[in-house]
């Protein structure tokens, strides 16, 4: 017969140090231990076989468990960049952005990227990303996530006040201290991150831990009751106003439905989106055969488009528009023609970013005499600085080369071309101010693609790439 405090030994795993009732008795172990750390375990519940080294300790365990997915992320990173603790986002920007190394964690001169937050930096980080930069950032997150966390500006002083009680007592400390990390983690990147109707979208992981210093602190103040409709009405009378600005931001609906596709009774085929966020919703790295599935790809209305669909075996070709400006407008599904002629152009900006780039950055530039409008630019530093983009031919055979340029404003020094183990110089016309086309050689491309290789000193913006077969 099992005496009442071996009941309570199966009950926690070990031999009890503490009072436990069973049987309707109080009853007490006996036993004692030479350890004094045993007992301080067994007095607070914890299992003494894991003070001695028989198993490991549950904190061990859970970090073990926590960093499997850290693992997991790491080995992603080093198959899509070839480094362990190289994020693909600054593999991304190394090659899409400039100047070099505008895209980082730090302070410094040249941080702040000049063609997506180009906007940002120059209003923002005239003078390089410092103190003040750093202030001035971190004060306009602030500023936004005022209603952040109780759809009201007013909760925020609460907050402040639940995580001075936090820090001051104790209880709640690591709370208030996960709030104030968060903050601080980013002050050293240089873009805020708000857009309208997104908050302070930076400090969301700080949510959940507001959201508790909020309800202790609510309750010590004896406010608790008056919280819920003061966040429901917070919510209907002044946020929800900027969720509906979210909401319809560019034509508030998805840039891509499959819906839309079903019901134009496309099953199978090719349909090119113009935008990225509909490539990315649309996209199925899977779908490889437009006859039996339908291939989602990025429209660029050059020869590009043509020669995806001539290499996919020329099959049923559909353009998916949707408006960015009208509010809610139905997307319309349109049957494409597309063709191939003996002369194919390919759009420089198709090709951003580029494959690669050494010395200074790339990014698309739109000069009034360009072939619609837009042209790609490589902004070497000092130094000389080289590009690699893909040139895509519709079959293996002999072509001659046309390739267009822009005289920049800065001047034209002149580029060099290397293509098939061809190399040409290209030499502006005299007192050339606009667009001006060069002839280059005939090259044999072995492939359907080739790289096309572009090295300058100075500024260089190349507009399109002619290929015109040969016999």
């Amino acid at each position: 017969m099992l005496r009442p405090y071996r009941s309570c030994a199966r009950c926690f795993g070990t031999t009890p140090q503490i009072p436990c009732r069973t049987g309707g008795r109080r009853s007490f172990s006996p036993r004692r231990s030479g350890r004094r750390s045993a007992s301080r375990a067994g007095r607070r519940g914890f299992p003494a076989r894991a003070l001695d080294g028989s198993s490991p300790p549950r904190v061990a365990r859970v970090a073990i468990a926590a960093a499997l997915p850290c693992l997991l992320l790491a080995t992603e990173q080093r198959v899509a960049t070839g480094a362990w603790l190289e994020p693909t986002q600054l593999a991304y920007y190394a090659v899409a952005d400039g100047p070099p190394g505008c895209f980082r964690y730090g302070f410094g001169p040249s941080i702040g990227c000049l063609f997506e937050h180009g906007d940002f930096v120059r209003a923002h980080l005239a003078h390089g990303y410092g103190v003040l930069a750093a202030l001035g950032t971190t004060l306009r997150r602030l500023k936004m996530h005022l209603s952040d966390a109780g759809n009201l500006e007013l909760f925020f002083a609460a907050l402040v006040y639940s995580m001075a009680a936090a820090l001051r007592g104790g209880r709640g400390r690591l709370a208030a201290m996960g709030v104030l990390g968060i903050v601080l983690v980013y002050v050293p990147f240089y873009f805020d991150g708000n857009f309208p109707g997104g908050g302070a979208r930076f400090y969301a992981d700080a949510l959940p831990l507001e959201h508790v210093l909020l309800a202790w602190g609510l309750h010590r103040l004896q406010l608790a009751r008056v919280a819920l409709p003061a966040a429901l009405a917070g919510f209907s009378l002044h946020t929800a106003y900027d969720h509906r600005r979210l909401a319809d931001r560019e034509g508030g609906r998805p840039l891509f439905e499959e819906s839309a596709l079903l019901a134009a009774g496309v099953h199978r085929g090719l349909v090119f989106v113009d935008t990225d966020h509909g490539f990315n919703l649309g996209h199925d790295p899977g779908a490889r055969s437009a006859s039996t599935s339908v291939v989602v790809a990025r429209r660029r209305g050059d020869a590009h488009d043509a020669i995806l669909w001539d290499q996919l075996g020329r099959p049923h070709a559909f353009v998916y528009e949707v408006s960015t400006t009208s509010q809610r407008a139905a997307p319309r599904v349109l049957s494409l023609t597309l063709g191939l002629a003996r002369t194919v152009r390919l759009e420089a900006e198709a090709e951003w970013p580029p494959l690669s780039v050494e010395g200074g950055f790339v990014e698309p530039v739109f000069p009034a005499c360009a072939s619609g409008h837009r042209a790609l630019a490589l902004r070497p530093p000092s130094a000389a600085g080289r590009m690699r983009l893909e040139v895509a031919a519709p079959s293996p055979g002999r072509y001659r080369i046309t390739t267009t340029w822009v005289t920049p404003a800065s001047g034209w020094v002149g580029a060099q071309v290397t293509l098939a183990g061809k190399v040409w110089s290209i030499v502006p016309p005299a007192h050339s101010t606009g667009c001006f086309a060069v002839e280059g050689p005939s090259v044999d491309l072995p492939r359907a693609a080739g790289y096309l290789d572009i090295s300058s000193s100075s500024e260089a913006i190349l507009d399109y790439v002619e290929l015109s077969a040969e016999p």
